[in-house]
Formats: C-alpha cells, structure tokens, sequence
C-alpha cells in the first residue's frame, strides 16, 4: 500500500503527550486517530514503560490493508489502545468492504482447504502477520518487537460476502467468502496470532 497525506497535531504538556488529530490515506479511505500517552506517574527510566498510559482511539473508513496483485483489502475500522508501554492492549472491529487474494492451484480439488498462510503465485512470501527480521535490527526495531510482544489483541473481523478467493490461471474462478472471525494475541515475547471462527463461501 501507499500511505499518503498524512497530518498530526501534537502537543506536549507537563505528564502528557496529547495527539489531538493523527490521519492518512490508503487507497480510497483514510484512518484517523486521536489519543494521549499519559506521563504523570513517571518515578524514574527504569518504570517508562510500567508507568506510561495509552489512551488511543482509531477509525478508519474505506482504508486500503493491502493492495497488490495477490491480496487486496478495503476496510472499515474501530479500534482503541490502551493499558500501558508495559502491557498494551488492542480491541476493535474491522469489516472487510471488498478485497480478493489470490492463490495458486485453487478449485483443483472436490473438496477445498484454504489456506491463505501459503505463498503467493507471484513468488512473494507466505503471508504472516507476526513480524519477523533477517537483518541485523535498530535500537527502533527491537523497540517495535518488544512493544508486539507486550500487545495484547482482540480485533473481530467480518466479511459480508464481498471477500473473493480467486484462482490465478483461471480467473473465471472464484469463490465468495463471508463471515466474522477474531484475531486473537495474548501477550508474551513467544505469542503469535490465532484466529477462531467461521468463514464460509
């Protein structure tokens, strides 16, 4: 995806950091946050992470998740962090407005397992929502993997019947897909994503 106008307004103020208005475009839509960290029980460095609160609010309308020739994804989103540095927390709701991935030999078989983990048919990776690094990571970065240990998430997921599983060398097939699941992470340094319910076509 391409992420394009994107405008914050920040203010800093004794114990909080207050951002009144966070928003960018993808695709069709755009995402909007608004939220505050809050500072005030700081004691000392070694309890930052202990002692700062999250208080964020996320909406997103028609934004772009994805968008190659493999997946796309137009979504609505309503979503909150909060809790701490230390222990973060992420619920919401998603709607998958439209989208399509592609997989390769799909509709071969009477009876079709989906797996939407494989690869890709124009040679891209697996695709795997836990984040993973092969080169030799920043300070930043293994900030960004300590803080997705710490998460905790809960984010329900549904689909109205405008999610199609298409077959790259017969594009003529393709099959719907609706229903609602939920993206579960408990936190833990060694937690991965889970997802629980039904998607049928």
């Amino acid at each position: 995806i391409r992420l394009r106008s994107i405008e914050s307004t920040v203010r800093f103020e004794p114990g909080a950091i207050t951002v009144d208005q966070f928003s960018m475009k993808s695709g069709p839509g755009t995402l909007d946050a608004s939220g505050s960290i809050d500072l005030r029980k700081q004691t000392g460095i070694e309890e930052f992470a202990r002692n700062t609160g999250l208080d964020f609010t996320l909406k997103g309308r028609r934004f772009a998740l994805a968008d190659s020739r493999s997946v796309k994804a137009i979504a609505n989103l309503d979503a909150s962090l909060s809790g701490t540095l230390d222990a973060p927390v992420f619920r919401g709701s998603a709607q998958i407005l439209s989208g399509f991935v592609v997989l390769s030999g799909f509709g071969e078989t009477k009876v079709e397992e989906v797996d939407l983990r494989q690869a890709m048919p124009d040679g891209a990776k697996p695709l795997d929502i836990t984040p993973k690094q092969t080169t030799p990571k920043t300070p930043s970065e293994n900030e960004t993997d300590r803080f997705w240990g710490r998460l905790a998430m809960d984010l329900e997921i549904r689909t109205d019947r405008r999610f199609f599983v298409r077959n790259r060398d017969l594009i003529e097939l393709e099959l719907e897909l609706g229903g609602e699941i939920d993206l579960v992470k408990e936190p833990g340094a060694g937690s991965e994503p889970a997802l629980f319910g039904t998607i049928s076509g």
